[in-house]
């Protein structure tokens, strides 16, 4: 009985660092996420209404903004009416907003009256003989906007995007 060891090896110790450091890594990766979304939204989308505005004057067309609770989109008035318009960086025709966060448009102050809003009047036609709806806000090519303030509401907080008369737009807390 001499010979014979007790305790643990050196492998038998590593194996169970290993699993101990792969059960905690699943815990962290399963643990709600503490990111501020509304905050993430608000500098993406001042970002992507950046870029709508270049394009309006850079391409010398109208470029249109539909905003709803979840999502938004940016369309551009051509010879056949409005259609989707993909900007250049955006992973489509349409954002949808993160799980816990909505949005709104306000125009001088007023929630926006555009059929974007969710207020398209009911029909039993089908999706496709609609016409499309029109924009909530529109950017014109000699680059005039009207001001206006996006609202982006979530868990963490609230978060507006402010564009002025002069087309600067600027994010802030609209908590502070």
């Amino acid at each position: 009985m001499a010979g014979r060891q007790r305790g643990m090896t050196l492998v038998e110790v590593l194996v169970v660092v290993v699993i101990l450091g792969l059960v905690a890594g699943v815990v962290v990766m399963t643990l709600p996420s503490e990111e501020d979304t509304a905050r993430i939204e608000a500098f993406g989308f001042a970002s992507q209404v950046k870029v709508a505005q270049e394009l309006a004057v850079t391409r010398g067309e109208i470029v249109g903004l539909r905003m709803e609770e979840t999502r938004y989109s940016f369309v551009a008035y051509r010879a056949d009416g409005w259609t989707s318009l993909v900007l250049p960086g955006a992973g489509g025709p349409e954002h949808s907003l993160a799980a816990e966060t909505r949005s709104s448009l306000l125009l001088d102050s007023e929630p926006a009256t555009g059929t974007a809003g969710g207020t398209r009047p009911f029909s039993l036609a089908r999706e496709s003989d609609q016409p499309p709806p029109q924009p909530d806000l529109v950017f014109l090519p000699t680059g005039a906007a009207p001001p206006f303030t996006a609202m982006f509401t979530g868990p963490m907080g609230n978060w507006q995007v402010v564009a002025a008369d002069d087309g600067s737009i600027i994010v802030e807390g609209a908590d502070d």
